[in-house]
């Protein structure tokens, strides 16, 4: 297993994060969320650990440290999203990851910087899955999307049921709706992430192809 810390600057900030890599692992999972310290979402390193023992790479990402102090007027998606965008086209840039394929996870208002982001990167993110996604924040670009999406929701979590059910007509073909039943928002109940956390790696196995010419070696 491979790991690096990276830390890129960007519109006076810098965003900062860990590179995970299994050997030979051909993909990279970004992970997008709200504003919020990473190791603070117990929920993300559980997901980040799933998707590495099943042989996907992850960069979980924070935009700022715990010593930054974020004014009021940046709390806004469009930062979470240039953050994503710099760190998105750093990787792909870069000598020793170019050749991973790169998606989205998303959750809460980072589902909605992660569907920004793709709308200006294009075919660089192979794959989006939204975890109790707050999509009316990035309605304008939903129709931009062209890859495939899987918008991911508890039963429980009504407005967001409500608000991944109007975002998915936007979509273009190749997308899904799961709600699982019985699950809160953001899928408190540890049976209910593990099987948000099944239903997102079947969506990446099929979506994610596996290249050994391009599988990266470390």
């Amino acid at each position: 297993m491979y790991q690096i810390s990276v830390q890129l600057p960007f519109n006076g900030f810098h965003v900062k994060g860990k590179i995970t890599l299994p050997v030979q692992a051909n993909s990279l999972i970004i992970f997008s969320h709200g504003y919020g310290l990473s190791k603070l979402m117990v929920h993300e390193h559980r997901l980040a650990l799933e998707f590495q023992q099943a042989g996907f790479g992850t960069l979980v990402l924070d935009l700022l440290d715990e010593h930054d102090e974020l004014p009021i007027k940046y709390k806004d998606i469009d930062l979470l999203s240039k953050g994503l965008v710099t760190s998105t086209n750093w990787l792909s840039s870069h000598s020793e990851y170019r050749s991973l394929n790169l998606a989205y996870f998303g959750s809460g208002t980072g589902s909605a910087a992660a569907v920004n982001a793709a709308s200006e990167l294009g075919s660089i993110i192979k794959t989006i899955v939204s975890l109790s996604g707050r999509l009316n924040l990035c309605s304008k670009n939903l129709v931009k999307i062209k890859c495939p999406v899987l918008l991911l929701t508890g039963e429980m979590d009504f407005k967001t049921v409500n608000i991944n059910q109007n975002a998915i007509k936007y979509l273009k073909p190749n997308k899904q709706l799961a709600i699982v039943p019985g699950a809160s928002h953001m899928f408190e109940e540890a049976d209910k992430l593990n099987e948000a956390a099944n239903i997102t790696l079947s969506w990446f196995k099929k979506h994610l192809s596996w290249d050994k010419s391009k599988a990266s070696t470390f």
